[in-house]
Order: structure tokens, then sequence, then C-alpha cells
């Protein structure tokens, strides 16, 4: 029993180092792009988002923002939603063409809770985000964000067996 919390232990301070540095690097050396400008990223990802929307979607007009983040060694993006009150993380995926690449994204931010004002809120958490982070690609959703109108199509009903 002991080993497993000194495990847990090792686990969490290691993870908050990478977080912290990974942390410092996003503060100063990245970039934000359209996605449209790197070919790793689908050329319809109106299909990604679309997917995303008919399995997550609460309502029938949803609007969407992609905007890519480039940093040393790599890039990926963030889709902000704006009905969800989400932000979910797109990596860039292995398929292009593979409509299902966002809606398993490893990262999804629920805008209500897993925003904090301060470094000192996040404490040990993987799972918290600081604030400066999420405006900054907020921002850049409106300066060189994608834009995106995604309809939530109507569920087919199941036909009844006879």
């Amino acid at each position: 029993m002991r080993f497993v919390s000194i495990r847990r232990l090792v686990l969490s301070l290691a993870t908050l180092a990478m977080a912290a540095s990974l942390g410092a690097e996003e503060k100063s050396q990245f970039e934000y792009f359209p996605i449209s400008t790197v070919p790793d990223y689908s050329r319809t990802p109106e299909k990604h988002l679309a997917a995303l929307v008919q399995r997550d979607g609460k309502t029938t007009i949803n609007h969407l923002c992609v905007v890519g983040l480039r940093y040393d060694g790599g890039h990926t993006a963030w889709v902000y939603w704006k009905e969800n009150n989400t932000m979910t993380l797109w990596d860039p995926p292995a398929d292009p063409d593979d409509p299902f690449t966002l809606v398993y994204s490893r990262r999804t931010l629920h805008l209500d809770r897993d925003v904090v004002p301060a470094d000192e809120d996040i404490r040990f958490s993987p799972f918290l985000v600081h604030e400066e982070y999420v405006n900054g690609i907020l921002g850049a959703c409106e300066k060189v964000g994608q834009k995106f109108v995604i309809r939530k199509q109507p569920q087919r009903k199941k036909q009844e067996k006879k």
C-alpha cells in the first residue's frame, strides 16, 4: 500500500514539473495561426467539428472557432465551442480524414470549472489551467481563428422490430 502512495507522489511531482516547464514555455515561446496553413489538419475541418457537435451538442446551432498553437518542436490546435463553453485540444491527427480524431481528444477544458485566476489555484491539479492562458487562446481565436457554424443533425429514431 505504501508503494502505491510513493509512486503516486512521484508521478504527481513529475506531472507538476512538466506542467510548470510547459507553462513557462507556452507563455513566452508560442504563436497562434489558422490551421488551414498546416497540412497536418484536414482541409475540411467541418466534418471533424460536426462529429463533435453530433456527439456532445446541446443546441441545434453551434458556433466553434479553431486556432492553431505553434511552439518549439511542434504545433497543436484548440477548438473553442461557445454553446458548450468548452475548449478541446486538437492534436495533429495521424489520419486527417478520420472525422473522429477530434471527438476522442485527450483534453477538453470546461471553462466554467477548469479555469482558475491564479497559478496558486492550480496546485497539483493536472486538470486546471490558468485564466491568462485561456484568454490568450480566446483572443487569438478572434484574431486568426477559423470560425464555423455547425448544425446538429436530428437523431434518427431506431425502427421498432415487428
